[in-house]
């Protein structure tokens, strides 16, 4: 009987009582470090899609900036999309979206 108790706790608590849309401190905290590390490879995504447009450069030298830009590009998305999933909310999130 005791441990039909148990299965009937609601899927939403954590053993320690919290409910599981509760970050504590230290998430949020670690949460809004990789938000901004995101936002950092956004912007240095933009601005590799930006130079590789100048005229001036070799096509290996596009090549590169293009590589580059996808890799930044990539890993901001990957963040963004890892920080929805566990339902991070802040209000630089928007403009993360709004980046990439």
């Amino acid at each position: 009987m005791a441990q039909d108790n148990k299965l009937n706790t609601t899927l939403d608590q954590r053993h320690d009582g919290r409910k599981e849309d509760d970050m504590t401190k230290r998430e949020y905290e670690r949460c809004t470090d990789l938000m901004n590390d995101a936002l950092i490879h956004a912007k240095r995504s933009e601005r590799y899609y930006s130079e590789l447009r100048e005229k001036k450069l070799s096509e290996t030298d596009k090549y590169i900036k293009e590589l580059n830009g996808q890799n930044d590009l990539g890993y901001a998305q990957g963040i963004n999309q890892a920080l929805a999933i566990i339902g991070f909310k802040h209000e630089r999130m928007k403009e993360l979206s709004k980046l990439i």
